[in-house]
């Protein structure tokens, strides 16, 4: 029987399935334990609302991405002191509204992650994201090759 990346509780446990996936050239479970890798490092105790959540979701996976690239766990520091500094959907909504891709962007779109990103995030939640930056967060996912049907609430 599989087993399943939903149901691991340590990271180190999620790693170890993900690196025999990809071993095995499973891609799918390979993929589900990206995404378990991202939620068991997402900040737990408290209280958040969901776009704060799927914005830290964002910010994970493209972390995630970073590391697995790299080989070593590297934060995103810039991103993190100016998620401090102006809070978590803010930053997620410079860094959507940016016209150039981003680093962490780039990253989740080569990993086909895209449902990981800021823009993503500002077409889930349109009333949390100015129209403007929504207009270019649908035109970086589209030109990244997100499916028109995929995206979001779109505008």
């Amino acid at each position: 029987m599989p087993v399943d990346p939903e149901k691991l509780v340590k990271i180190t446990d999620v790693e170890q399935l993900k690196k025999n996936a990809e071993r095995l050239d499973d891609k799918e479970l390979a993929h589900r334990c990206f995404k378990r890798l991202v939620e068991l490092r997402l900040p737990v105790g408290t209280a958040i609302s969901d776009v704060e959540l799927d914005c830290w979701r964002a910010v994970e996976a493209a972390e995630q991405a970073r590391s697995e690239l790299t080989g070593r766990r590297l934060p995103l520091n810039r991103t993190r002191k100016k998620i401090k500094k102006d809070g978590i959907v803010e930053t997620a909504a410079y860094c959507a509204g940016k016209r150039e891709f981003l680093s962490g962007f780039n990253l989740l779109a080569e990993w086909g992650h895209l449902e990981l990103t800021f823009e993503f995030v500002a077409l889930k939640y349109p009333e949390k994201f100015p129209s403007e930056v929504r207009e270019v967060a649908r035109d970086k996912l589209l030109k990244a090759g997100l499916a028109e049907e995929r995206l979001p609430n779109s505008l």
